[in-house]
């Protein structure tokens, strides 16, 4: 909604942008707030999908002066695909069942003073499935998918959702020096994601356990902070030189489970028969050790990741057709 420019640029682009962009970088540019005038945007679109219900969207955005020296800037947009993949399973029948909701906006406040510009942004997104888009073919032998008589068409027991949402802040300063320029940006990003998915047919495909339904979820959550500093030249000069430090932390969290009904049965034939050995919870998929009951898979996983660096880069131009530009990052 209000992005300014997108920059494209060659790599290897490690020196600056860091170790994910040595094959390049893609930077998307949003505009900044405004003191100068009042100004906006709205706009809505719609279409429909064939076999499918109708979609449609909004956005906007307005900027506002607060003073001379302060602007503020904020933007909104929603969304709404309408689904085209019908759910059979009998007594759970729904039409158009893989509905997609989208909402999401930024606001920037801004200061810019003789030596001092600081710039602050709000971000967030959150997105909403349903149900997946995919579907069977009709295989009127097959038991479990019977009910598919027709194209986009599927047999769902058990909710098929995913839910994406974050939040972003960014705090930004540059102060002028005079003959350099020292600017600080500050980052916090914050998602979570929830998935959901009918594992039914698969478990009935690939494992011999009698289940009528098996509901595969998992929790992502990821936290991310970051710091970066930067001095750079702010002179005439054929030499012009930047350095800085970088500083990352990433956490993630991770949580799954898979209740499916009949694992427990099914091992437990197992260990009577004596195919599997017994164990001290008397069953493998009991509540041993924290394990979830009536579970496929279960488990957790925590992952922390910190990165530090310092970097530099210097250009000095020869002629106004010939420079040489030299950089490191450790």
């Amino acid at each position: 909604v209000d992005v300014e420019r997108i920059e494209v640029l060659r790599g290897p682009q490690g020196t600056l942008y860091g170790s994910s962009s040595m094959s390049g970088t893609v930077r998307v540019i949003t505009k900044k707030p405004d003191t100068e005038e009042v100004f906006g945007k709205i706009g809505a679109d719609t279409s429909f999908t064939k076999d499918g219900d109708m979609n449609f969207g909004f956005k906007g955005s307005v900027n506002m002066p607060l003073s001379d020296k302060i602007a503020m800037s904020v933007s909104g947009y929603s969304s709404s695909k309408g689904g085209f993949i019908d759910n059979v399973a009998p007594g759970l029948e729904e039409e158009d069942y893989n509905t997609e909701e989208t909402i999401g906006g930024r606001l920037q406040v801004a200061y810019y003073g003789d030596k001092l510009t600081i710039n602050s942004s709000f971000m967030y997104n959150k997105l909403d499935a349903e149900g997946r888009p995919d579907e069977y073919i009709p295989t009127p032998g097959d038991a479990r998918v019977a009910a598919v008589t027709d194209e986009l068409q599927t047999v769902k027991v058990v909710e098929d959702s995913y839910i994406n949402e974050f939040l972003g802040f960014n705090f930004t300063f540059d102060y002028d020096f005079g003959a350099v320029n020292l600017t600080s940006a500050t980052s916090v990003f914050d998602m979570e994601l929830d998935n959901r998915l009918d594992d039914t047919f698969r478990v009935q495909a690939v494992t011999p356990i009698p289940t009528t339904f098996s509901d595969f979820q998992n929790n992502t959550r990821y936290r991310t902070k970051i710091e970066e500093i930067r001095l750079s030249s702010n002179y005439e000069s054929p030499l012009q030189w930047i350095i800085g430090g970088f500083y990352e932390a990433n956490r993630r969290k991770f949580r799954q489970t898979q209740p499916t009904t009949e694992t427990n049965n099914f091992f437990e034939f197992l260990t009577s028969i004596g195919a599997f050995p017994p164990n001290l919870c008397g069953t493998l998929v009991s509540t041993c050790f924290g394990a979830v009951e009536n579970s496929a898979f279960d488990g957790t996983e925590s992952i922390k990741t910190d990165q530090f660096a310092v970097f530099g880069e210097a250009t000095y131009s020869f002629t106004d057709a010939l420079r040489l530009n030299l950089g490191f990052r450790w």
